[in-house]
């Protein structure tokens, strides 16, 4: 529908004027941040701004320019407009649009250093991965080319006195370790009979399982599990003898300086006396 163009109310100068001195004309600057999260919120905020602004332009009726423009929106909005707002809305697009391709820049250059970060940490473990296996693989080969090696030079006499040696080193670290064992228990007194208690080797080199911790524990041992210990060490015993024999039998054999003493009435406990 035409419309005439005496019809179409025009603002005075007077108008103008008093709008362009009563109305300050606000200036949009922007300063490059170098936070990201700081410049991805002000483009989330300012793109839904210009978005609506630009739809609004592109559904205006073809042949109106910025003096239509600024006349519909006088009409619509009643409140003066400055002729440069279309201007100002393009050049604040267009900084819209180079500080978006900046920040995808800047994205970019943190993906590719955090990507080279990854990639370093990523190679420096595998690297030390593949050196340790590489030491272990090459230490399992050469200890069996070795072996195979000495089989095949070393005498039979010579390998049987090797055998020999190994043999009475193991005898005496085993007789070494029970007698610094029966030392440690020879300080325990009567009086702190929950003293821990060393283990002894069996003959074989292997430890008891069923050791005793302290003297109290030894003590409240039944009869089947006192003699289970004596022979886990070969130690003789008389199945006829009573308990507290056998019991002073395994102190004597672990080294403790004790002895139990059956009480002189028969409800009362054994005594514990020193040898």
């Amino acid at each position: 529908m035409d419309h005439d163009p005496s019809q179409i109310p025009h603002e005075t100068d007077e108008s103008l004027k008093s709008s362009n001195t009563s109305t300050p004309r606000s200036r949009i600057t922007f300063t490059p941040d170098t936070q990201l999260s700081d410049i991805g919120e002000l483009i989330k905020g300012v793109r839904h701004s210009v978005v609506e602004l630009t739809q609004a332009f592109e559904n205006l009726p073809a042949g109106q320019g910025p003096n239509n423009v600024t006349t519909t929106l006088s009409k619509t909005q009643r409140t003066p407009v400055p002729e440069d707002s279309t201007k100002q809305l393009h050049a604040l697009r267009k900084q819209l649009v180079a500080q978006d391709k900046t920040q995808d820049s800047h994205i970019m250059k943190i993906k590719e250093l955090i990507r080279q970060v990854l990639m370093a940490q990523i190679t420096d473990q595998l690297r030390k991965h593949l050196r340790e296996m590489i030491r272990e693989q090459l230490g399992q080969t050469i200890r069996e080319r070795v072996a195979a090696q000495i089989v095949g030079e070393v005498p039979p006499e010579l390998s049987q006195r090797m055998g020999v040696h190994r043999q009475q080193m193991h005898d005496v670290k085993h007789r070494l370790h029970n007698a610094e064992a029966r030392r440690t228990n020879a300080m325990i007194r009567s009086t702190h009979l929950s003293d821990p208690l060393v283990p002894l080797l069996k003959e074989n080199g292997d430890s008891c399982a069923v050791f005793p911790a302290t003297l109290v524990e030894l003590f409240a041992l039944p009869v089947p599990e006192v003699h289970a210990l004596l022979d886990q060490y070969a130690v003789p015993r008389v199945e006829e003898d009573p308990r507290e024999v056998d019991l002073n039998k395994f102190m004597q054999y672990i080294g403790v300086t004790l002895q139990m003493v059956p009480a002189p009435w028969a409800s009362g406990a054994p005594l514990i006396t020193s040898v």
